[in-house]
């Protein structure tokens, strides 16, 4: 009985402790936890989405039949996401910051927003 009563004790402790045990996410992971999306006033649609290890950024112009699609394996440091499109032998190297449920992509010259879609 006595085991019994130090055991509960222990148990109620644990929980204790990891129930008050704080989550950090970083904006890596706040990059990589969801679905994004942008609409253009003109009527351009682009996606970007996170499965696993891979990646998918869509662009869908307005005027324009074909999407351009980059699909790959990615990786995050703190200021960039690439993608590896393997089919095009090529790694694309966007900027990002995120901002709750927005994201800003940066290409080169030109910066886009993203909603979150979860």
């Amino acid at each position: 009985m006595k085991h019994l009563i130090e055991f509960m004790c222990i148990l109620i402790i644990c929980v204790f402790l990891t129930g008050c045990t704080r989550v950090v996410v970083t904006t890596s992971d706040e990059l990589t936890m969801g679905s994004w999306q942008h609409i253009s006033k003109s009527g351009t649609v682009a996606n970007l989405t996170f499965e696993g290890e891979s990646a998918t950024l869509e662009i869908k112009p307005a005027t324009k039949d074909e999407a351009v699609v980059i699909r790959g394996i990615y990786s995050v440091d703190k200021d960039n996401l690439y993608i590896t499109d393997e089919s095009k032998f090529t790694t694309y190297k966007f900027g990002y910051d995120v901002y709750n449920d927005r994201v800003y992509i940066s290409y080169k010259e030109d910066k886009i927003r993203f909603d979150r879609q979860n």
